[in-house]
Order: C-alpha cells, then structure tokens, then sequence
C-alpha cells in the first residue's frame, strides 16, 4: 500500500475510514500516522455512526480524536 499511495504524484488527499463503534486499531493509528508524515491531506470518516445512540456518540468521537491525536484543524466526520 505504500509503494501504491507514495508513488501517485496526483493524490492530494487521503480518506481513513474507522468505525466509531470501537476504538482505532493499531493500523489505524499507523495509516493516520503515515499519512501526516508524508504530509497529505487526510479526512477521517466514522463509519457505521447510525449504530449509536447520542451519547454513544459523542465518547466515541471523544476516543478516536484521542486515539488518533486529532487536532482542532484536522477534518474527521462521522
């Protein structure tokens, strides 16, 4: 994957799809990681965000911009 994402001198951003049901894996932690490194844009995106209730929700959201050490200017999206 990436030989794939580092050689496409066209991609200018990059998707990270997580489930908000649980809390990032180690392979997201290192995706999110690996995609700053090399400086692209990256949007992360809850999935499966109909699952929970509001409360839910919002621990949730708390746990992976933790786990991830999102920043107030980074774009996550659920």
């Amino acid at each position: 994957m990436e030989t794939y994402l580092g050689d496409r001198e066209e991609l200018c951003a990059i998707f990270l799809l997580v489930d908000i049901r649980h809390e990032p894996t180690n392979d997201d932690v290192m995706m999110y990681e690996w995609i700053k490194h090399f400086d692209y844009d990256c949007i992360v995106i809850a999935t499966k965000s109909d699952k929970l209730s509001n409360n839910e929700l919002g621990k949730s959201r708390k746990l992976i911009k933790e786990t991830l050490g999102l920043g107030s200017t980074d774009k996550f999206y659920f």
